[in-house]
């Protein structure tokens, strides 16, 4: 029996997926959970409705995330530290560069989107990588200068 899933189950599939199982698999466990439903027109009709506003909705995201892309990647962000013979005492912390850029260029970005193993950043030019939404990464330079 073919049936269109309408949660994700383990082994099986994902939301969504037309899969195809035994019928008292479907009868006994699927449709009892409301895991899934029978393919017939009005199901095909509904997941084809879901799909396309899915991929509208996919489509919005992407478009709004990469106009945020673009304007962080003409920031340049200048932060100066304390030095003492060219080695600096601290760093500049993700917290910092996340304050920055909501207080001066009203971006809010959360710390988890950015990809660098390094969370503190000594002196010189560091580039930073912010995930914003699948696919799309945002990349800020940090110039950190001697006070």
């Amino acid at each position: 029996m073919r049936v269109i899933l309408k949660k994700d189950v383990k082994g099986l599939g994902k939301i969504n997926e037309i899969v195809t199982v035994k019928d008292g698999y479907a009868k006994n466990y699927l449709f009892k959970n409301g895991l899934a439903v029978m393919v017939n027109d009005k199901s095909l009709n509904d997941l084809n409705n879901t799909l396309t506003k899915q991929a509208e909705f996919e489509a919005e995201q992407v478009k709004k995330f990469t106009e945020i892309k673009n304007k962080i990647e003409k920031i340049n962000l200048e932060f100066k530290l304390k030095t003492n013979k060219d080695k600096a005492f601290g760093a500049v912390s993700v917290t910092q560069i996340i304050d920055e850029l909501k207080s001066k260029h009203k971006i809010t970005i959360d710390k988890f989107m950015i990809n660098n193993q390094d969370k503190k950043f000594d002196l010189g030019v560091h580039i930073i990588q912010i995930e914003l939404y699948k696919n799309v990464v945002a990349k800020l330079n940090i110039n950190v200068k001697p006070e």
